[in-house]
């Protein structure tokens, strides 16, 4: 059964990889929410996010982030420093 994690629709949040946002519905979701009318298979493109690495990477990276969850963009969150530590 498909998952959002394999959905081309869905990013990840940078910070809390396992929750994203869906680009179709507006709305975040957890990476394994299923049935979903809106699901598409993800594709690669010449950039892609690894959520393993938490690093943007180059198709002629590839070979480096085998067996990696890699995705077409990641989420930031505008409000990500309500919930992050500070650097004191």
């Amino acid at each position: 059964m498909p998952t959002c994690d394999e959905c081309k629709h869905w990013k990840p949040d940078v910070f809390i990889d396992y929750i994203g946002v869906c680009k179709k519905k507006e709305k975040a979701t957890s990476e394994g929410d299923l049935h979903c009318e809106s699901y598409e298979l993800k594709e690669e493109s010449e950039f892609m996010w690894c959520r393993s690495c938490r690093t943007t990477v180059h198709s002629s990276e590839k070979a480096k982030h085998k067996g990696h969850k890699m995705h077409e963009a990641s989420h930031t969150d505008h409000d990500a420093h309500e919930y992050l530590r500070s650097g004191d």
